[in-house]
Formats: structure tokens, sequence, C-alpha cells
């Protein structure tokens, strides 16, 4: 199963949906597919030029690393290593890229910037899919997400 353009919008419709009436600031998303590629895009108006690169980053690096930045931001501190001795500039340890997955099966990751870092983890469009999003989120038939699904 592959994400979908109609389903990563309208995921990013709903972050920035939330990010406006919750959080009261303007935001970029970003969602990669699982071989890290940039499926789709969104950047608020009024959101800084550097929230592009960086929730670009964000989600390369969860899907990179197959884990959320912060879990791996904790494991950089953890090890006492740091991003950039992974070989690419676009690894980052800053919270704010997160997995999409059902289970064990991960299927891209989407990255959010300019906003607090507990907006970024609870926004609904970025970190848990609603039902109706199920349907355009992927090309074809999911099974009820876990507590680790997106």
């Amino acid at each position: 199963m592959k994400l979908t353009f109609e389903g990563c919008i309208e995921m990013i419709a709903t972050g920035h949906q939330q990010a406006q009436e919750e959080v009261g600031r303007p935001i970029s998303v970003a969602v990669v597919e699982d071989h890290r590629d940039l499926i789709a895009f969104g950047r608020m108006e009024g959101a800084p030029i550097r929230t592009i690169a960086i929730a670009v980053n964000k989600a390369f690096t969860a899907i990179y690393m197959s884990r959320n930045t912060h879990e791996f931001k904790q494991m950089l501190s953890r090890e006492g290593m740091q991003a950039n001795w992974y070989g690419d500039d676009r690894v980052t340890g800053v919270p704010g890229g997160l997995l999409i997955k059902n289970g064990d099966q991960i299927f891209g990751a989407v990255g959010v910037s300019g906003t607090v870092l507990t907006a970024e983890r609870n926004c609904p469009g970025v970190s848990r899919v609603s039902a109706t999003h199920r349907n355009t989120l992927y090309s074809g038939v999911l099974p009820e997400w876990g507590e680790d699904g997106l």
C-alpha cells in the first residue's frame, strides 16, 4: 500500500486547520513516502521560510531513521552522538517528524515546523489520521489503527 497524494493533502489541511484553531501560529507540513521522497507539502501564509526545509528534514529523518524525531533526539542524547554523524545534512534530531504507520508497517513520515513541540506531536492531521482520512490517505484497505499507528 502507498500513500495517496489526495490523502496527504487532506492530512496537511487538517494540520493547518488545527494549528490555526488551537495554536494560533502558521506551520509548514511535509509528507514523504517510505523511500524518503516528498509527496506533498503545505506552508501556511505567514509561516517563516525556514520552516520549509525544517519540515521536510523532519519528515526525511523520521523515515530514514525509522523512528519519530523526538525518539531519535533521545537516542542521540543517550548515546552521546550527533545527527551529522549519519552522513546526510537532512538528518535532524529536532522533534516534529513522525512516522506514518499501521502497526509495524511504515508507509512514510510527516514533518511539522513552525509551532511549539507539543502541538507538533498532538496535531491530529499529523500524529493520527481520523476515520475520515483513512480512505483517502492510502490506496488500499487497512485494518484498524493500533496505538502506534498514525
